[in-house]
């Protein structure tokens, strides 16, 4: 019994060599996973793998577990100038990133790949948490580049958001 199984875009059983030359002709490759499934995290790193097979130095990474302001980090790390526990503590490091999320980020830096830091700091998601979007527009200019060009419009009728927040 395999431990998934790929489908095409037109709903297709697919095999993996399949699916990294579909994913190979796009400019951007969305990951979506559940953050403490190993099994993707582990087909994470394959696509990785497969991909940089496909678009060589044309790669880019990026990764919601990696907030902005931790892009120093992110990039002393990557480069060689610190070390993993160094890393761990100048960022703030999800629980599973040893087990899951550090194998793609050593891909990356083993291989010279770019990894972005994605996610918005978690203090400014906590303000629109506990307010709303437009807590953001107080920000000092500075603080702003964490994150995404304002206003920022959050459409909470689309299906997916409902079934995400359903999820959650």
């Amino acid at each position: 019994m395999k431990a998934y199984q790929i489908y095409s875009k037109d709903n297709q059983m697919a095999t993996f060599p399949d699916m990294i030359k579909s994913l190979g002709t796009y400019d951007v490759v969305l990951f979506g996973e559940h953050h403490n499934n190993s099994i993707i995290h582990w087909l994470e790193l394959k696509t990785e793998k497969g991909l940089f097979a496909e678009k060589g130095d044309k790669l880019i990474l990026g990764a919601e577990m990696f907030e902005r302001d931790n892009q120093e980090p992110l990039n002393s790390y990557l480069s060689g100038t610190i070390d993993a526990k160094e890393l761990a503590k100048q960022a703030r490091l999800w629980p599973n990133f040893t087990t899951d999320y550090k194998p793609l980020v050593d891909f990356a830096k083993d291989n010279k790949i770019p990894f972005i830091a994605t996610n918005v700091p978690r203090r400014y998601a906590s303000m629109v948490a506990k307010g709303s979007l437009d807590t953001l527009n107080n920000l000092p200019q500075e603080e702003k580049a964490y994150i995404a060009k304002l206003p920022i419009k959050v459409e909470m009728e689309t299906p997916g958001y409902k079934e995400m927040i359903t999820m959650m």
